[in-house]
C-alpha cells in the first residue's frame, strides 16, 4: 500500500514509531514546563467526591491510588509474567516503557493514517493529539480500570492533559514531517 507521496505503509510506520517517540519526550517537556511554572505537578491533583463514585471501570479497577495508568499497565504485564508485583525499584522503569512504547506505536498509526489524508500536517497532528486525549485518556483509560473516571479530576488537570496530547500530536507531525522530506531528497 503506497501513500500520496509513493511511500511504503512499512516507511510510513518506521517514521512514524520515530515521530512518536519525539512527541513522547515533547509530552514530557510539557509536564516539566507546567510543573516548573506552577510549582507542582498538576496530575497528582484530585477532586472531593464526597463519597460518590468516580469509576467509569467496565470490568473492574487495576489501578492503585495515587497510581498513574502507565504504571497500573506496567504492573499487571508484570505480575502476568512474573505472577508477583514489580520491585518497587522496577516500578518507574516498568512506567516509562509503557509510556514510550506506547507513544511509539501511537506515532507508527499516526504517520500510517495522516500520510493517506489531505491536509497541513500541523492540523492532522493537533487532531490526533486531541483524539488521543479524549479516546484514550478520559475514555479508555478509565473505562479499563486504569485510572479513576474524568470527574474524579479538576478541570485544570484535564486541560492539561489535553495540553500534553496537544504538544505530542505537534511534535510527532512536524517531526515526520521532517523525515518525510529528509527521504524526498
Amino acid at each position: 500500500m503506497r501513500n500520496s507521496r509513493n511511500h511504503s505503509l512499512l516507511t510510513d510506520i518506521v517514521i512514524g514509531t520515530a515521530g512518536g517517540l519525539v512527541g513522547t519526550l515533547a509530552m514530557q517537556a510539557y509536564w516539566k514546563a507546567v510543573t516548573t511554572i506552577s510549582g507542582s505537578d498538576p496530575r497528582t491533583e484530585t477532586r472531593k467526591t464526597n463519597g460518590q463514585t468516580t469509576s467509569i471501570a467496565l470490568l473492574g479497577t487495576h489501578h492503585k491510588e495515587g497510581e498513574s495508568s502507565t504504571a497500573a499497565l506496567a504492573r499487571l504485564g508484570y505480575e502476568a509474567v512474573e505472577h508477583h508485583e514489580p520491585p518497587q525499584s522496577q516500578q518507574e522503569k516498568l512506567s516509562q516503557l509503557v509510556h514510550w512504547t506506547y507513544g511509539a506505536a501511537q506515532g507508527a498509526i499516526y504517520d500510517a493514517v495522516a500520510e493517506r489524508l489531505p491536509g497541513p500536517r500541523w492540523a492532522k497532528g493537533l487532531t490526533y493529539g486531541g483524539a488521543m486525549w479524549l479516546l484514550g485518556d478520559e475514555l479508555a483509560v478509565p473505562a479499563l480500570g486504569l485510572a479513576e473516571g474524568p470527574r474524579k479530576y479538576p478541570v485544570r488537570q484535564h486541560v492539561h492533559r489535553l495540553g500534553s496530547h496537544l504538544a505530542y500530536g505537534l511534535a510527532a507531525a512536524f517531526t515526520t514531517s521532517a523525515l518525510h522530506r529528509m527521504l524526498e531528497d
